[in-house]
């Protein structure tokens, strides 16, 4: 899944998941080093500052969010939870929560979706599994979220039932790189009431 510097988007942290875990559970010291050798390298290159992967794509925040803390969850009993490698995956997991909250309701599930959808799981199957498996870390919303959220390119503006979520990238487009955005400049949904529009 190595494509080069501009090619790559998220399938290499999907293979970088499969180490680490297979790597974990075998006790396959190779595996896991190889593993975060390549989390290293990539996080920081598609995870920007404020939680969200760069390919802007609401399902794909979660999709992505399920395979690190997958990874953390493995790393925690193979390393030890305050071992290096296990404290930088949790930085990278607690980042793309918190930006999580901006694009989910109450119960955890997506306002919306904006960009792509993602074969592996549906929308509602991906939230779930983070609710089940990770409780303790998935988000718990706060009573009212703010009225105005921005971060990342994304936004979100609340007004009492109401709710405009979307992505407005900033710099060159097209991008550089692959996304899930549909080449879309810009892309938002109103939630009015429940119904998005």
């Amino acid at each position: 899944e190595y494509y080069g510097p501009s090619e790559t988007n998220n399938h290499i942290l999907a293979n970088a998941r499969a180490l680490v875990v297979a790597g974990a559970a075998t006790d396959n010291a190779a595996a896991v080093t190889a593993g975060m050798r390549v989390f290293r390298q990539w996080l920081p290159r598609l995870i920007m500052n404020g939680g969200f992967l760069r390919e802007r794509s609401s399902h794909y925040q979660l999709v992505v969010l399920n395979w690190l803390l997958d990874a953390w969850h493995f790393l925690c009993a193979y390393a030890g939870q305050e071992s290096a490698d296990t404290q930088f995956l949790l930085g990278y997991t607690s980042r793309m929560v918190s930006a999580a909250q901006m694009v989910c309701g109450s119960q955890g599930q997506l306002l919306a979706l904006v960009g792509d959808v993602s074969p592996d799981a549906t929308p509602e199957q991906s939230s779930a599994r983070l609710a089940l498996l990770y409780p303790g870390r998935w988000f718990r919303p706060a009573q009212t979220p703010p009225a105005v959220e921005m971060r990342d390119g994304w936004f979100r503006v609340s007004a009492g039932r109401d709710v405009v979520l979307g992505n407005f990238p900033s710099g060159r487009y097209p991008p550089r790189y692959p996304t899930h955005g549909h080449c879309d400049h810009s892309s938002f949904v109103w939630i009015h009431g429940g119904t998005e529009i």
